[in-house]
């Protein structure tokens, strides 16, 4: 129920990315269908059947290449574009976490639900399919190493929130790759070098990516 409940959240908001499902302003329906003929949704739907294509192809990197495929046509159609200017990054929130606000009874609720639904399931289920594809559950269906991999991930989310950061948490790029990986334990370290690497440069072209490119890749892995 779980997966179901994320994968249907993921979907509707590429629907809304996509501008085939728009917001409205009747209490009673709060959303609506959007116009099929609007630039956006032209974008986003010949983005999806090219990365439909690339995966029923089976060829590695379907998604990102769809993604940059959706990101070219989107120039065209006056989607995407690029910035006015670059600017630097801003570490301006950092150290600004309110821990004695989010310690109110009015706020924990809310923040704890949060915290499990985001960070403990994305935890839990990239660890569980990295696992799978990787052979090392054991007989009894255990993951080895499961405390020290959620040790490392609470720890990596209170710094990250203390940072002013989202929710530092697995991502689940590695499993996708896994299988065909000549070196399969050098895909976290090279995807965390891109990270930093990444972090001191300045916004990328159109919003990194625009809204646009998003929807064909949200719809397809919900």
């Amino acid at each position: 129920a779980t997966g179901a409940g994320i994968g249907l959240f993921i979907a509707l908001i590429g629907l809304v990315n996509a501008h085939i499902v728009v917001a409205t302003n009747f209490p009673d329906a709060p959303l609506g269908p959007g116009a099929w003929r609007s630039p956006e949704t032209a974008v986003a739907l010949i983005g999806l059947l090219i990365t439909i294509v690339l995966m029923a192809r089976k060829i590695p990197g379907a998604l990102v290449i769809g993604i940059l495929l959706t990101t070219a046509i989107a120039f065209p159609f006056h989607v995407a574009h690029w910035p006015d200017q670059f600017a630097l990054p801003t570490f301006s929130a950092a150290f600004h976490a309110d821990v004695i606000g989010a310690l109110k009874w009015s706020a924990t609720p809310p923040l704890l639900f949060a915290v499990i639904m985001v960070d403990f399931f994305d935890t839990i289920g990239t660890a569980t399919a990295i696992a799978e594809e990787a052979n090392l559950i054991d007989d009894q269906g255990r993951i080895p190493g499961i405390r020290a991999i959620l040790l490392v991930d609470s720890l990596s989310a209170a710094v990250g929130g203390m940072l002013g950061a989202s929710s530092v948490t697995c991502y689940i790029d590695p499993p996708l790759a896994l299988p065909k990986a000549p070196a399969p334990a050098c895909i976290p370290s090279s995807s965390d070098s891109s990270f930093c690497s990444r972090s001191s440069l300045p916004p990328s072209p159109a919003s990194s990516p625009p809204p646009p490119p998003r929807p064909p890749s949200s719809l397809l892995v919900s």
